[in-house]
Order: C-alpha cells, then structure tokens, then sequence
C-alpha cells in the first residue's frame, strides 16, 4: 500500500503533463503554421533561440514582477513599441531575455504571436522536464521495490553501497516518512561491500516500520551509518517511548 501510494505520485505527474504536452505543441504548430504562411520564415529562428532561453523553475510573484518592470525599461530601451504590453506577455511565458539579441522579432507587427510561439515550446520544455523527473522517480521506486520483496537464497554477493540500501528502504516508507516525522539522515559516503543488496533493503525497511511504530508516527528518527574498525554499521534512533521490561 505505501508503494503503491508513492507510485501514485509520479504516476499521476506524467498523465497530467503529458496532456499539457501535447496540448502545447499542438499550439505551437498552429502559430508557426499561420505565422510562415504571412511571411514570417525569417522570424522563425530568433523565437526558437527565445525558447531554448526559456527558465525551466517558476519564479514567484516578486520575481516576475521585477522582471517585468526590468524587461520593460530594457525593451523601452531598444525602443521596442508597447513595451509594457510585450514585457507582461514574455514573463508570463517565462521568457526572460535580453531584448537586444530579438528586436527584429520583438518589433515585428506579429511580435505577439511569435512570442505565443516561443512559450508554447517553452511550455512543452518544461513539461517534458517534469515527465522525465517524475518517470525517473517512479522508476527508482519500482526498482526499491523490487529489491524490498526479492529476498535471495544464496548466491553470488554483489557490490553495493550501505547507503544506497538504506535509501532504498526509505523509498518504501516515504509517505509515512511525511507530517510529523523528523528524519535525520548520517549516511557518508563509504566504499562499497559485498553483500546482497535485497537482504539488506528488507532488514532496514523492518527497522524503519518498528521505529515509526513506535514513534506513533511523530517525532525524530534518526538513522546513522558508520565505520567502526573496519565494519560498516547502521544504527536506527527515535524519541519514542522506550521498551518494557517484559519486551
């Protein structure tokens, strides 16, 4: 179930995006469709360099305003008519440029449209940015997975990190991991061992359950990796109640 609630996540991103993707690209072939049958070839060039610059973060509300006021003066500055108007529409697109590298195309009578244009590829970027981020992370969590319920019987070890396999295990948990959980992680970078790499995933991903049980699911959990005379050793701490006597 808390893979299956991670996966979710993900999953759900890349449906969404890739609606948003094709919808932007279908745009952008009706604009440089109507704009190259007016003429505009030579136009065609610029608006994609002016989507290539494009910022792949989204800037906050102060931010854009400040490139919206600093867009202006620089596009008033190359004497770009309806400065204010052209300003607005490149930092909704996310188009933050510098005005001299496109004024025959910022001064052309279909400037809007070209702009249109340039952010539709600009949106398709970022888009696929997200599809790519999110297929990744869906990946390595059926990959964690796969380890968490492939236990082995025996076999040739394989090298892996510690580190990893206990970064595999959170994986599992993420969800639960959320909210009231202070996670604090110590895991250096140390050499590889041999091992197997499932075994190890499965022992962590029950420690990891017993300490937020424990917990109630609120509190400091804190997973420690360390080098003690040779031998790598990972230790689980959390500030819930301790153990009966009886246990």
């Amino acid at each position: 179930a808390n893979m299956a609630h991670e996966l979710n996540s993900p999953l759900g991103a890349v449906i969404s995006r890739s609606e948003t993707s094709e919808t932007s690209i279908e745009d952008a072939l009706d604009r440089v469709s109507a704009l190259i049958a007016g003429g505009g070839c030579e136009l065609l060039e610029p608006a994609l360099r002016m989507a290539a610059a494009s910022e792949q973060e989204p800037l906050g509300y102060r931010e854009r305003r400040k490139a919206a006021v600093d867009l202006e003066r620089a596009l008033a500055a190359e004497g770009i008519p309806t400065a204010e108007e052209v300003a607005s529409r490149l930092v909704l697109h996310g188009l933050f440029i510098d005005p001299k590298d496109y004024v025959r195309l910022l001064s052309d009578p279909a400037a809007a449209a070209w702009i249109d244009f340039a952010g539709d590829l600009a949106a398709f970027r970022r888009t696929n940015g997200v599809i790519k981020q999110a297929a990744g992370s869906a990946a390595r969590r059926i990959e964690a997975l796969g380890l968490f319920s492939g236990i082995s019987a025996g076999g040739a070890m394989r090298s892996a990190r510690v580190k990893d396999t206990v970064e595999d295990a959170l994986i599992i948990y993420r969800n639960q991991l959320r909210g009231d959980v202070d996670l604090q992680l110590l895991l250096p970078e140390l050499e590889p061992i041999e091992c197997y790499p499932e075994n190890l995933v499965h022992h962590w991903s029950i420690l990891i359950k017993n300490a937020l049980h424990a917990m109630n699911y609120s509190g400091r959990l804190t997973i420690t990796l360390d080098l003690e005379e040779g031998q790598q050793l990972v230790s689980f701490a959390n500030d819930g109640p301790p153990l009966s006597e009886e246990v």
